[in-house]
């Protein structure tokens, strides 16, 4: 039993009357749709031994004519309509994909048992959501609804908006699970012998896309033509496209006209992992427009986040063979899911930060919003060269111990072989040679002696033998001193944690005075920090904006933190906390892991808010070493 008809139910008394006015105030709902559900609860209640009688002038009755069998009632399961705004939602905007005939507002309203006010509310929504995908609601006179445009566009609707819900199985296909291994099974062993690489994730939207297309085309939906040109796509997937559309005609006894092959076709060729290719593939070809897409990118990478890519051939290819499939999706709204999203803002946030930086610029070549699961695939890429870089950022070391050569070497060996992947070259010295060292050759010291000299380096206290809580503690230190490194850029006397400001244009003015005033760089600052703010907007949610110059002013990076003491609209979001940074001429190594810290720190709402609350520099540390 409907759950609306359960409720009527329970305001039913087999004592009293109820009139239908009250039933329509009580569910807000007309007279006309009292009557009907009553008509519908007579039904149901027809089966279960009891009835609804009415009575002029006094209203509705119910009479219980056999109790034992009405007693059952409330066992059975409730239906399918929906009960509540998101579920007519999607009841509504799937019916209106699945019907190309126009319906009357009223029509619906009989269907769901709702009033017109709650169909007009449902309805924005749907027309909102049909925009999104370039479909809109239309109106037509005595006609009623009807939701029109690209077929093709209908499909990524139903792709995003329905698939793996319960809606697609309640509204498209019963047996979902099912039919998706059927067409599997078609497809994994033509890969094979086409020897096409899919992702997981890209193989299962490929499948998915398999089945709506099929129950489309069962439906007569079809694909029209678009007036594009397929000759970018590559010999080996045409040729299992054909051999797929020929098994599929095959099983499913339907017939797949030639524009419907070719959507096939784009969806394969935008799925397809480039990026694992053999050496050996013969017809893998980047054009030229986008190897130059590319370097716009690493180049702009390198100007703003100092992350040189420019040499490394691997991170160019991989990009190159990454946008191959990536420009086939753009040009034809080919949806591409990305299930590690979460865990790739989580865990590699200042990738997935440089990711964010080049979406302006991928978004000004294509003309469209790049979807953010698109961003998270370009954040793998950029992972990929931080850690490239890391691996070949080795230290040298200098180990100063007194127990004599023997000893001292067996602990250089012991170093060399537990520390391999972090240190290049170890130097050992005992405490007479430690004065007359060149403390230019290496990054740290490792001492078993006190030192009573001035020591240009970090000094690390060592015992004489390596045990293993030292093994940790050291392969931290050699991986970067985060401690270090914080301090090294967040400074107490660079805070300003009462700035009041009503803009985005006056917090920076303000701001910018007081760099000028304490780092001595020219006025040229402020104007340099707002055009790089209408090049790309700094905030990036979470209440944090992170302003920094276009151009370099100082040998030095410096950064100011500035807690605002009241919120303000930035560009898109509100933002209470700044970050100004501005990288100098002169910048090692700890310039990434102090990006990856700060990265971190502003995808982390709770640390942030935190601070806000609390603003004070040690906190500010203590909240930078917990990322």
């Amino acid at each position: 039993m409907q759950s609306q008809l359960k409720e009527l139910l329970d305001m039913m008394s087999t004592d009293t009357y109820i009139t239908a006015k009250d039933i329509s105030t009580r569910f807000q709902i007309s007279l006309k749709i009292v009557r009907n559900r009553m008509k519908d609860l007579r039904a149901e209640l027809k089966y279960f031994g009891a009835d609804i009688v009415s009575k002029p002038r006094y209203g509705y009755q119910l009479v219980i004519e056999e109790p034992l069998l009405y007693s059952k009632i409330f066992q059975i399961q409730e239906s399918d309509i929906p009960e509540n705004s998101e579920a007519r939602e999607k009841f509504i905007l799937s019916y209106l994909i699945n019907h190309d005939d126009y319906i009357k507002v009223d029509d619906l309203e009989e269907l769901l048992y709702i009033t017109r006010n709650r169909i007009s509310a449902s309805l924005k929504k749907v027309e909102f959501l049909a925009n999104r995908y370039y479909l809109r609601l239309e109106r037509k006179p005595n006609y009623g609804i009807a939701i029109k445009g690209n077929e093709f566009d209908k499909r990524r609707l139903i792709c995003d908006y329905f698939m793996n819900t319960n809606e697609l199985k309640k509204s498209f296909y019963e047996n979902q699970d099912i039919e998706l291994k059927e067409i599997a099974n078609l497809v994994i062993p033509l890969l094979q012998e086409y020897e096409l690489h899919l992702s997981e994730t890209a193989f299962e939207n490929f499948i998915e896309y398999l089945l709506i297309q099929r129950e489309r085309i069962k439906q007569h939906f079809m694909i029209g033509d678009n007036g594009e040109n397929l000759l970018s796509i590559g010999i080996k997937e045409i040729a299992f496209c054909n051999d797929l559309v020929q098994h599929l005609e095959n099983e499913f006894h339907l017939t797949y006209p030639l524009y419907e092959q070719n959507y096939i076709l784009l969806h394969i060729a935008g799925k397809r992992n480039v990026g694992n290719v053999n050496n050996n593939e013969s017809n893998f070809v980047i054009k030229e427009e986008i190897d130059r897409l590319v370097m716009e990118m690493i180049n702009a990478i390198y100007q703003e986040f100092q992350i040189d890519m420019r040499s490394n051939f691997d991170i160019r290819m991989g990009l190159n063979q990454h946008l191959v499939p990536f420009d086939i999706r753009m040009r034809y709204d080919i949806p591409f899911a990305n299930p590690m999203l979460e865990d790739i803002k989580q865990n590699y946030s200042f990738a997935y930060r440089i990711a964010l930086f080049i979406r302006p610029l991928l978004e000004k070549v294509y003309q469209k919003l790049i979807p953010e699961d698109e961003i998270g695939y370009f954040a793998l890429i950029f992972q990929l060269a931080i850690e490239q870089k890391k691996s070949s950022q080795k230290r040298n070391i200098l180990i100063i111990c007194s127990t004599g050569k023997s000893s001292s070497r067996l602990l250089m060996y012991r170093y060399k072989h537990e520390f391999k992947d972090y240190i290049d070259h170890i130097y050992v010295c005992d405490s007479f040679e430690m004065n007359t060292f060149d403390y230019n050759l290496v990054d740290y010291v490792f001492t078993t002696i006190p030192i009573n000299i001035e020591i240009p380096k970090p000094i690390v206290k060592i015992n004489n033998f390596l045990e293993n809580d030292d093994i940790q503690r050291i392969k931290k230190i050699l991986e970067h001193n985060e401690d270090e490194i914080i301090k090294k850029y967040y400074c107490p006397e660079r805070m300003i944690l009462d700035l009041e400001a009503s803009s985005k244009e006056e917090a920076l003015e303000k701001l910018c005075q007081i760099v000028v005033e304490k780092e001595g760089v020219n006025s040229l600052f402020l104007q340099s920090v707002l055009e790089r703010e209408d090049i790309e907007s700094t905030d990036f949610g979470n209440y944090i904006a992170i302003p920094h110059p276009k151009d370099v002013f100082l040998k030095e990076t410096f950064v100011y933190v500035a807690v605002l003491k009241e919120p303000i609209l930035w560009s898109r979001n509100i933002v209470q906390l700044i970050i100004l940074t501005a990288i100098g001429e002169d910048i090692d190594d700890s310039i990434q892991k102090f990006y990856e810290l700060t990265s971190q720190f502003s995808l982390n709402i709770e640390a942030i808010q935190a601070f806000i609350s609390n603003p004070t520099y040690d906190f500010l540390i203590q909240l930078m070493k917990e990322q």
